[in-house]
């Protein structure tokens, strides 16, 4: 009787520093996987500083490289243009996977025209207090990619 009380108390203790121990149980792994690809969000702020992998068409534009979703597109950090052979001009680029981090900016060129003054060049906004929305822009920092073979 003795063994059987000493070897189920020497079991729960077994059990409780097994429960107390640092590993966690993840209960939800699909959660956590990297390089999964995500559609295309028409707002970009909660994906702000997190990685991404999108599936788009290479695109170049007098700021640089965007890769163009179905609605919207988002520029490649530091990449002024894809390189050779992925695109060829309006919408004929190559089917690309991107993988990189959603990043910030405020450097689009905006400004209100004036009557009287010469055309500038940016992106005319009817309002000063519209610029700060319009200057803004999101951008893949870190990106890497891999053409998609169409089917």
């Amino acid at each position: 009787m003795i063994k059987i009380l000493s070897l189920i108390i020497l079991t729960l203790f077994v059990m409780t520093f097994i429960n107390c121990s640092d590993k966690k149980i993840n209960l939800n792994p699909s959660a956590n996987k990297e390089n999964v690809l995500i559609s295309w969000p028409s707002d970009w702020t909660p994906y702000l500083n997190k990685k991404v992998v999108l599936e788009g068409i290479a695109i170049d534009s007098k700021l640089g490289a965007q890769l163009l979703g179905k609605d919207n597109s988002i520029w490649i950090d530091g990449l002024d243009s894809w390189p050779k052979g992925f695109y060829q001009g309006g919408s004929q680029g190559k089917l690309l996977h991107v993988t990189g981090i959603v990043i910030e900016r405020s450097d689009l060129p905006v400004f209100v025209p004036k009557e009287g003054e010469p055309q500038k060049t940016g992106i005319p906004v009817s309002q000063e207090s519209d610029i700060p929305k319009a200057q803004k822009r999101f951008l893949l920092k870190d990106a890497s990619w891999e053409t998609i073979d169409k089917p």
